[in-house]
């Protein structure tokens, strides 16, 4: 989750970072994640997707 989200504000293709709320989703996402096996995958260009 980013700021603008959390107050409902559309962001476009602005590049803010992750919230402190975002990267613990992130994080337990990443933990899940760990489970499953991947052939591809893709990522946006974009700080966050790589926070």
């Amino acid at each position: 989750m980013i700021s603008s989200n959390a107050l409902g504000l559309i962001q476009g293709h602005l590049d803010p970072p992750l919230s402190k709320v975002g990267q613990e989703q992130a994080e337990k996402l990443a933990d899940h994640l760990k489970t499953h096996q991947f052939t591809e995958a893709w990522s946006a260009d974009l700080l966050r997707a790589s926070q």
